[in-house]
């Protein structure tokens, strides 16, 4: 743009504008994410082998049909992975949800356990749940060593009652 189709204003004199032809890169402090292979389980983080799951947090208005519909599962297979689900669906709520999977038969239900502090690992939280670190590594797609960081999830199988 030239200086002359700039509109003047009465009582101001009138002055060439600079206009930069190139961006000037700057530094500072913000942080860049690193992506590893290993990135931490998130709410609404796909993961797992075998099956994929992610954690949802229920919002205000959802019911388990449409989250279902969202996820391209169905409303039994939420409720069959999600150990001792409510009936009642609470806003708030994180639920297992396994993502593209509406065959309930062969599912082991889980619950969802955030992680609050440091030093947790596959290890130590397989021993407090009384199951196999392999087994929670391999729900989890982590290694029996992964020490989990803060603010992370991890989803704990739980024992499948048999009928009496």
């Amino acid at each position: 743009m030239e200086a002359s189709e700039f509109p003047t204003q009465p009582g101001v004199e009138e002055t060439t504008p600079i206009i930069e032809t190139e961006i000037q890169p700057t530094t500072g402090l913000t942080s860049i994410p690193v992506f590893t292979d290993e990135s931490p389980h998130l709410l609404l983080t796909p993961f797992g082998n075998e099956h994929l799951f992610l954690l949802h947090r229920v919002a205000g208005g959802e019911d388990l049909a449409t989250i279902a519909s969202l996820y391209q599962t169905s409303v039994e297979a939420i409720r069959a992975v999600n150990y001792n689900m409510s009936l009642e669906l609470w806003v708030d709520t994180v639920i297992i949800i396994p993502v593209n999977q509406t065959d309930v038969s062969g599912v082991t239900p889980m619950t969802a356990l955030e992680i609050t502090g440091s030093g947790q690992t596959i290890l130590s939280i397989a021993d407090e749940n009384g199951i196999s670190p392999e087994i929670l590594g391999e729900v989890n797609a982590r290694p029996t060593s992964y020490s989990f960081q803060t603010g992370e999830w991890v989803i704990i199988p739980q024992p499948t009652p048999f009928p009496t």
